[in-house]
Order: C-alpha cells, then sequence, then structure tokens
C-alpha cells in the first residue's frame, strides 16, 4: 500500500508541474490588446481584404495567331496531334507594347506565328483575379499562303 501512495503522490506531481508549464508558456505567448505584433496586424489586414496580396510575374508564349483586335490578340499555343484540342490565349495589349520585326499590331494577320513576351498580375484579395498584359510581341513568320484553284472556280 505505500509502495503505491508513493507512485500516486510522483504522478500527481509531474501532472501539477505539466500544467503549471502549461500556462505559463500560454501566458508568455499574449500580447496586450493595445500592443499587437506588426506581422499580425499585417496579417489581420490581409484577412479583412485591406492589403491584397499581388504578384507579377513576366511569362512567354508562341503561337499562331488566330484573331487580332484593335488592342488584343489571339493565339493558339498547343494543339494536340489530332487537333481535337487547343490551348488559346487572348491577351489586350500592355501600354507601351514593343513589336519585333513588325511596326504595329495591324501588320500581323491571322495564321501568323509570334511570340508573346506578358505579364501576369495575381491579386489575392477575397478572391483571387489574375490580369494579364502583352508586353512584347516578336513577329517569326507569316502565314502559309494556300493555293488557290481555278478548278472549283471555273463554270
Amino acid at each position: 500500500m505505500l509502495k503505491y501512495s508513493r507512485i500516486l503522490r510522483r504522478l500527481l506531481v509531474f501532472m501539477l508541474f505539466f500544467c503549471l508549464a502549461g500556462f505559463v508558456l500560454a501566458a508568455e505567448k499574449k500580447v496586450d490588446a493595445g500592443k499587437a505584433e506588426p506581422a499580425k496586424e499585417e496579417a489581420q489586414e490581409e484577412a479583412k481584404g485591406k492589403l491584397p496580396k499581388s504578384s507579377a510575374v513576366m511569362k512567354e508564349v508562341q503561337g499562331e495567331v488566330t484573331w487580332v483586335g484593335k488592342d488584343r490578340i489571339a493565339v493558339v499555343y498547343s494543339r494536340n496531334d489530332e487537333g481535337a484540342s487547343e490551348e488559346e490565349i487572348l491577351l489586350p495589349l500592355a501600354k507601351g507594347a514593343t513589336f519585333k520585326n513588325k511596326k504595329m499590331l495591324k501588320e500581323i494577320q491571322a495564321g501568323d506565328t509570334v511570340r508573346i513576351t506578358y505579364e501576369e498580375v495575381t491579386q489575392t484579395d477575397a478572391e483571387t483575379k489574375v490580369s494579364r498584359e502583352a508586353k512584347e510581341i516578336t513577329f517569326i513568320r507569316a502565314a502559309a499562303k494556300q493555293p488557290q484553284s481555278d478548278v472549283l472556280g471555273s463554270q
């Protein structure tokens, strides 16, 4: 019986020690309500939507032009072997966009091959928004011309 009481006392001492240690650690981590840490303030403001996170990355795509508008260009940059599916991107031109091997967007036509360097900006608020702008368009080659046949057009 004496043996069990010693074991129970030791167990009780260890439990008290760990409980007190837990309370001390918790008290050390508490911060006064008026004195929040700067990192925590920023995290709270970002969570509230006051400071949206944003990141900009420069990317490059090369492919066949499918459409040219006043200030936009669409390019197919990936096709599977059967031609059943395509990956296409529509990019608005940034102000001050530069051109290589051509002087302006009007000179580029559907079917031409181009390389476009664009900026992709990702903003994270309550939801994620991605915007892209073409910064540089490099003309690589003109579209292959289709031979015209007189056979079908003859009467």
